[in-house]
């Protein structure tokens, strides 16, 4: 099961990043439409890095791995997180009308900006994670939940269902992190979740996020109903069911395919040069090996080697190790040493 959910990570994350993608359009439409409740553009802005993220490292994935755009990605991830921890923060003010200011990013920054210094872009993601993704996300479910009990029954249904995905979405991309030698990552980190679970933490990231995803469309469809009327509101709710099944349907596609070919060009682009190098190898070994070859039929030749395997005298072994010294300097050889043959025993 490990095997078939590593082959199929770069369908996974594609699929991660178009939950964020469609979270954050929804998001956009309801800060038109709901502009007196919560800032929904941040959460939107959230969503848009956030897809980013996952579709920069798809590709990154498919390359086999690049620092160069790891010093994007890491950014944008950061800015991610950003947006949420503002989203989260700017709601509990706004619903309570009293909370911390934007002071607080600077020392969260500042534990980020350590990671960063301390293990490079991985320490950096991590320390990121640890201090905005899981403050933001458990801040911002804690602003949806919050926001609920001021709802109707089915608009505040919906913003829990979207608030208990938003708080499993932050531990599970706010503690698990990639591995470092240092705890906690040492301990909890993506190998280790792959092992004890079977699952690698992109799915189970997906799935949250396609949980929040769908309960804060379903509310603004609640919240539509309420400002058009039920009559309308069941007709445009019908056209809206059958066109998100008919766009899953061939982004599922469209993604499978994508993922399929980057995945096949990039085995036949490591097939290729592992070939290349195979063959580079092999000439270079079968060359080395002629020159040695070469060197010990020019050795056997010489009339100064015979008489030391012959008579084993102390002069003629002297005189067939100044040759042996000479063939080892000019064929820039390790050693040069006569086996004498042993014969068996009659």
């Amino acid at each position: 099961m490990n095997g078939f959910f590593a082959g199929q990570l770069d369908y996974i994350l594609f699929l991660y990043g178009l939950a964020f993608i469609i979270l954050a359009a929804v998001c956009f439409y309801l800060r038109k439409s709901e502009r007196e409740r919560l800032p929904w553009g941040l959460l939107g802005l959230f969503g848009l890095t956030a897809g980013t993220n996952e579709w920069l490292e798809l590709f990154i994935t498919s390359l086999g791995g690049s620092l160069p755009l790891d010093a994007v990605r890491v950014p944008v991830m950061t800015l991610s997180f950003l947006f949420l921890l503002e989203f989260g923060r700017s709601s509990v003010l706004q619903i309570h009308g009293k909370g911390p200011g934007r002071w607080v990013f600077l020392p969260l920054l500042a534990l980020t900006a350590g990671g960063g210094l301390a293990a490079g872009w991985d320490g950096l993601e991590a320390s990121s994670r640890y201090t905005l993704g899981f403050t933001g996300g458990l801040w911002t479910a804690l602003a949806l939940f919050t926001s609920s009990r001021k709802r109707g029954l089915y608009a505040r249904r919906s913003l829990m269902a979207g608030s208990l995905s938003i708080g499993l979405y932050a531990v599970a991309a706010g503690a698990v992190v990639p591995c470092l030698p240092y705890f906690p990552a040492s301990l909890i980190n993506n190998d280790t979740f792959l092992q004890m679970v079977g699952l690698p933490i992109q799915l189970v990231r997906c799935l949250f996020a396609a949980g929040a995803s769908i309960s804060i469309y379903v509310y603004s469809q609640v919240y539509f109903k309420d400002e058009t009327g039920p009559h309308y509101f069941a007709t445009r709710f019908k056209y809206l069911i059958w066109l998100s099944i008919l766009s899953t349907i061939f982004f599922l596609g469209a993604g499978w395919a994508a993922a399929q070919y980057f995945d096949h060009r990039v085995r036949g682009d490591l097939k290729t040069t592992g070939e290349t190098t195979a063959e580079t190898i092999f000439n270079h070994l079968t060359s080395v090996l002629k020159e040695v070859e070469h060197g010990v039929t020019a050795m056997a030749g010489s009339p100064w080697i015979s008489p030391a395997l012959i008579s084993g005298k102390a002069r003629d072994v002297v005189n067939a190790n100044s040759v042996l010294d000479r063939y080892q300097r000019s064929l820039d050889a390790s050693a040069c040493y006569l086996v004498p043959e042993r014969k068996p025993p009659l």
